[in-house]
């Protein structure tokens, strides 16, 4: 189990980018968290989530002078597919019941503040 979860954890540090956008910090701070852990991250990310529900907070939002600057557009996307994940697989106690499966509260991308993501389960 450890050496598949060690392959994920660099496989999902690929970067792949287009030129010009900065590359080579994710290996960087993934050498440095996996020193630290005694684990695979995606290991112990997995034993984190194996647990009773609870209340979770997803932050995006990122903005980037000269490449991203009114933030990123896959961010609050990508946050609602996480939340509705971990409502899903019984980590996330839902904090709202929105009509929809989901419901994503949103700041101005340009002010670079933050933006969170609440889901509801509707398996």
């Amino acid at each position: 189990m450890e050496i598949a979860c060690d392959n994920i954890d660099k496989l999902i540090n690929i970067e792949m980018r287009r030129t010009g956008l900065p590359r080579g910090k994710k290996w960087v701070l993934w050498e440095v968290a996996r020193e630290r852990s005694p684990e695979p991250l995606v290991l112990a990310a997995a034993r984190l989530l194996n647990r009773e529900a609870s209340d979770i907070a997803i932050v995006t939002g990122a903005a980037v002078p000269g490449h991203m600057p009114v933030g990123e557009n896959d961010g609050p996307f990508g946050s609602v597919v996480l939340a509705t994940a971990l409502v899903r697989i019984g980590s996330a106690t839902p904090r709202n019941r929105p009509r929809s499966p989901a419901s994503t509260i949103c700041s101005s991308p340009s002010s670079g503040s933050a933006a969170t993501a609440t889901a509801s389960s509707t398996a």
